[in-house]
């Protein structure tokens, strides 16, 4: 199995305050790295912490679910935008 980790770039400042609080939920190092990957700019982090503090995202599977959704709304801008 591939590291998701070995991909991924220094994380800035907003990166590394949602991999803080995605840790509350889950700390493991490959749910984190996973999460990181799909979670491409400094806004989508912005919408992941958001969700948090607003206690939209409660559970791990909320949060799964929520960083996928953002993943997946992004291919659909690009392909369609």
């Amino acid at each position: 199995m591939t590291d998701v980790g070995a991909y991924l770039s220094e994380p800035t400042e907003i990166e590394k305050e949602m991999v803080k609080r995605i840790r509350t939920f889950w700390n493991n190092d490959n749910f984190v790295n996973c999460s990181r990957y799909l979670v491409k700019t400094d806004d989508e982090r912005r919408e992941v912490i958001g969700a948090i503090k607003d206690g939209i995202i409660k559970t791990t599977e909320d949060l799964a679910l929520y960083i996928f959704q953002i993943s997946e709304d992004r291919k659909k801008e690009n392909n369609h935008g």
